[in-house]
């Protein structure tokens, strides 16, 4: 449990620290917390014990990210000292977890095929879908839920239900063309200043600059990318369901499978820097580039065509921008691309309070009291 409680300390950083916004670079685009969601940090759904530097070298599949939720980060400030399984256990095939299978399922038949359902109203009619719910809904062993979730229901409906666990805030970011210009178009500017090396024996500057020109056209009229800010934490109604469970739950209920053994140390290191992954920050951009146009033979084409260039310097020019455009997004992205980069881990403060309160060491009515009173000494700074 990690206490706050000195705040003439705490209150000087935090003023002095909330002048400038925070900023995550990506691609030559500098994209500040001020500009996307009007505050000076990337923080908006309250998490605590974050980690403090903005992250720059994480990159996820639009998938896999989920993956991340509920793992516990060995160290609160630093994601890269590593990270045990926990709530993130929902998403293995294997294994027999009683206690978090009682807090899932209990969860999905309460709240999560309602949100299911409200997401997307055409499952209703859907006969797998009815059977897939019919299932689950009827189903008295949470083990056998959990074999026929992993080896029999349809893989699109078990994510959706997976995915019920997560509250999701998308905001789009509002300066895609700041983003499109830089993205993955990083030699445009040395490209146009070798111009003139490349028009050897053309004296012409109207044309260098026509040529110019038509280089930023092919960047900004053949690569299109979409940007968003994403945060994600756990619904509400899941943390109401896993205090419910845990508080309910006996010492000895909480076996040797690998997700008691992980809560149980978690719950032990009360005045540890381990911290929770309850809410994650990031950007995900979603792009595409015309790989008919962004091509030498095409370009030299163009070039050739429109500014009379004879076939060597057009083919000169197409190449390199062939090498330094078109090269770069096909070996990074193929000719599209949909990409996660994370900026921020962080902890939902009601989430782990609830299960420090819960471990043997807190359980006296006392210390629960003390805990409760300690909540308004918490800072985030």
């Amino acid at each position: 449990m990690k206490v706050k409680a000195i705040f003439v300390l705490t209150i000087i950083p935090f003023l002095l620290y909330s002048q400038c916004s925070e900023s995550f670079k990506i691609y030559g685009a500098n994209i500040t917390a001020k500009e996307v969601l009007g505050i000076t940090k990337f923080n908006d759904v309250g998490l605590y014990w974050e980690t403090k530097k903005i992250i720059d070298n994480l990159t996820d599949d639009t998938s896999t990210y989920f993956l991340r939720m509920g793992t516990i980060r060995l160290d609160q400030y630093d994601f890269n000292k590593g990270t045990k399984n926990l709530f993130n256990l929902s998403y293995s095939a294997n294994g027999n977890y009683p206690v978090l299978d009682h807090i899932d399922f209990d969860y999905y038949k309460r709240f999560g095929f309602e949100k299911m359902e409200l997401d997307n109203p055409s499952l209703t009619s859907d006969t797998g879908y009815i059977n897939f719910k019919k299932y689950i809904i009827n189903s008295k062993s949470d083990s056998l839920t959990r074999i026929y979730l992993w080896n029999i229901a349809t893989p699109i409906f078990r994510n959706k239900l997976l995915q019920t666990r997560f509250f999701i805030n998308s905001q789009p970011i509002s300066d895609n063309k700041k983003i499109k210009k830089h993205f993955s178009f990083t030699g445009t500017a040395s490209l146009k200043a070798n111009l003139s090396k490349m028009l050897k024996g053309v004296s012409n500057a109207n044309l260098s600059a026509g040529i110019g020109a038509y280089i930023d056209n092919i960047a900004s009229q053949n690569f299109n990318v979409t940007g968003h800010y994403v945060s994600i934490v756990f619904q509400e109604e899941y943390i109401n369901q896993i205090c419910y469970v845990l508080a309910n739950t006996n010492d000895s209920e909480l076996k040797d499978d690998e997700f008691s053994v992980n809560l149980k140390e978690y719950l032990s290191k009360t005045d540890s820097n381990v911290a929770l992954n309850s809410g994650i920050l990031f950007f995900q951009f979603t792009g595409s580039y015309n790989k008919s146009v962004i091509n030498k033979d095409s370009i030299s084409a163009n070039l050739q065509g429109t500014f009379g260039l004879s076939p060597t310097q057009a083919l000169s020019i197409g190449t390199t921008i062939n090498l330094s455009w078109a090269k770069q997004l096909e070996e990074n992205y193929d000719n599209s691309f949909s990409k996660v980069w994370i900026i921020r881990f962080g902890t939902h403060y009601r989430l782990d309070d609830s299960l420090h309160l819960r471990s043997t060491e807190v359980r006296s009515k006392t210390i629960v009291n003390k805990e409760i009173q300690n909540k308004s000494l918490r800072v985030v700074y």
